[in-house]
């Protein structure tokens, strides 16, 4: 590898710390870094938005998961192999803690790494389009509830009202879905989508999962007065000024995970997932 990306979580001076570490390690190796704007105020690098990452050979992120779908937003979707340390949180989206960076990244430069893959689903509200690395959201106004139908391929499934609806991929599968009642997916790999409904008034109603290949539809039908939110990766969050229609597909996309031994279990990060207990 020659050209490596760093990127620290924004206004966390431990983040930011770790990042200099990791930039001094790889500049001590003779890897040509780059960093992204936020972080060149510190590390004095040589600058790369996001947007603009697709052609290094490694992206490295140092934070929570907010920090990676920021990158996935921002890029979007356009990506380099990733890899991630967590740091002050769970990080569930995160194989390794930030205290084992030189192990981690001296296999990595070693080419004793492998790949895995997960995907990106995609969206569009009218003449808006995008992706998403976790969910995709519809809300109502504080307090007030939506009414909304769920279409898998033009046919309708079922339709009711509830506080909004998410449509999750396999890796958002545990993050605001399972808030809300939805399945664990254990393989990020998988092209599928998890539609859960958000306190519904129906206890009847429950998720579906649905084949990433067919297309998911969100029909909000009637609402009240106030504009409901579209939300997307918890990063942008959109008013919806009329009726309107969510189109939504799996695996548009890739993100190659990179992976070496010693690596965070995935059931140990899901127990802490489940129990609720921040690093």
């Amino acid at each position: 590898m020659e050209r490596i990306w760093v990127k620290a979580k924004a206004s966390d001076v431990r983040a930011s710390e770790w990042a200099l570490r990791i930039v001094r390690y790889l500049e001590g190796k003779g890897i040509n870094v780059f960093v992204d704007p936020v972080l060149a105020y510190a590390a004095k690098g040589k600058v790369v938005p996001e947007s603009l990452i697709q052609g290094m050979d490694l992206a490295i992120v140092i934070g929570g998961d907010g920090t990676l779908l920021r990158v996935v937003q921002k890029s979007r979707g356009n990506l380099p192999p990733l890899l991630g340390f967590c740091i002050g949180s769970m990080g569930y989206l995160y194989n390794y803690s930030v205290e084992d960076f030189k192990p981690v990244l001296d296999r990595v430069l070693c080419e004793e790494y492998k790949i895995d893959e997960a995907c990106i689903g995609g969206f569009s509200w009218g003449s808006l389009e995008g992706i998403f690395l976790n969910e995709v959201e519809i809300l109502g106004p504080p307090g007030k509830v939506i009414e909304f139908k769920v279409f898998v391929d033009e046919e309708e499934v079922y339709r009711m009202r509830g506080d909004g609806v998410i449509v999750a991929t396999a890796v958002g599968s545990t993050g605001h879905a399972l808030s809300y009642g939805g399945p664990i997916i254990m393989d990020w790999s998988l092209n599928v989508l998890s539609v859960v409904p958000i306190a519904p008034l129906s206890p009847m109603a429950r998720p579906l999962v649905v084949e990433g290949t067919r297309k998911v539809s969100i029909e909000v039908f009637k609402r009240p007065a106030l504009s409901a939110l579209l939300v997307i990766d918890g990063q942008q969050k959109i008013e919806v000024e009329s009726r309107g229609r969510l189109d939504a597909v799996g695996c548009v996309k890739k993100l190659k995970i990179v992976k070496v031994n010693g690596r965070r279990k995935l059931h140990d990060r899901l127990r802490l997932r489940l129990i609720d207990i921040f690093m």
